[in-house]
């Protein structure tokens, strides 16, 4: 009987021991964790056991102390926290692998602070490092007998390129602004305020906007929400993007998908919104109008 290259790593549960490599508290360990974030939505280059193991990092990832997240807002815009914020909280309402997230007060009103975490650049150029030489023996080694057409290397290049992108929360103000502005005439749609003048590359502040995640369905039959209807403004609003805007949200898990009471779509963290292709973009506005011709005609 002959194993594919996957079959005989799952067979020594490599998937898990994959994950929770990803998952250490190490801070040394945490441009791999969000590496391990990137790879979850490989589907066309690792098995499943891989990519939904992987995928249980958007919620399994520790944060740090409040005062270490005040430190940081403070040396970022330039005075003292408690200048600029009113009731900055001490935990943080949501951890992940770039930074966390604490509510506050500005100005009267309650915003969402997200915080970088200390350090991360020099770790990601370390941690790097290692993994460019990982996907090297990776591409000398695989013997691609599962029939997969992947490139380590190629792979690991674009995953570099993307995780230092994400890093610049600058970008990420940016791309919410456009986000925002895409979307400014539907009225299901809702995308939080960036305030540019508490933004830097390291500190993100934004309206702060309550939600609950898609994927609660239990919460939204709570809420009296129609799932039917839902389901149709998710799917109308990526159509939007891909066909009438050409600019995507391009990591849109349940922590960044999210409804209100009311029902509206809440987008968070567009900081990797993207250009969709030319090629793609005249391949989706030719089928769209083949389904119009042919709706008009039956």
């Amino acid at each position: 009987m002959v194993f594919s290259f996957f079959s005989c790593l799952d067979i020594l549960h490599v998937p898990i021991y994959t994950k929770e490599n990803f998952v250490r508290s190490d801070c040394s360990f945490f441009s791999r964790l969000q590496l391990g974030q990137v790879l979850s939505t490989r589907t066309d280059v690792f098995p499943v056991t891989y990519t939904d193991t992987l995928k249980t990092l958007t919620d399994e990832v520790p944060g740090f102390s409040g005062a270490r997240a005040k430190e940081i807002v403070s040396a970022e815009l330039g005075r003292p926290f408690s200048e600029i914020f009113d009731n900055f909280s001490d935990k943080p309402l949501k951890a992940a692998s770039l930074g966390q997230v604490h509510t506050a007060t500005y100005k009267g009103k309650k915003v969402a602070v997200k915080v970088q975490r200390a350090g991360l650049k020099e770790l990601f150029d370390k941690d790097l490092k290692v993994l460019k030489k990982l996907a090297v023996l990776l591409e000398k080694f695989d013997p691609k007998s599962d029939g997969a057409d992947r490139n380590w290397v190629s792979i690991y290049e674009e995953s570099e390129r993307l995780l230092y992108l994400e890093i610049d929360y600058l970008n990420e103000a940016e791309n919410t602004a456009r986000f925002a502005k895409d979307f400014k005439d539907i009225d299901y749609v809702r995308i939080p305020n960036v305030i540019k003048e508490c933004t830097t590359p390291r500190v993100l502040t934004m309206e702060f906007v309550e939600s609950f995640k898609l994927t609660d369905i239990k919460r939204i039959e709570k809420e009296g929400l129609d799932r039917k209807k839902l389901s149709k403004q998710v799917a109308d609003a990526f159509l939007r993007q891909i066909i009438e805007t050409s600019f995507f949200h391009a990591d849109p898990h349940s922590g960044n998908l999210c409804v209100e009471k009311s029902g509206k779509l809440v987008y968070y963290g567009a900081l990797m919104g993207s250009q969709c292709p030319h090629e793609l973009l005249l391949v989706c506005n030719y089928l769209s109008l083949q389904c119009a011709h042919s709706h008009i005609i039956t």
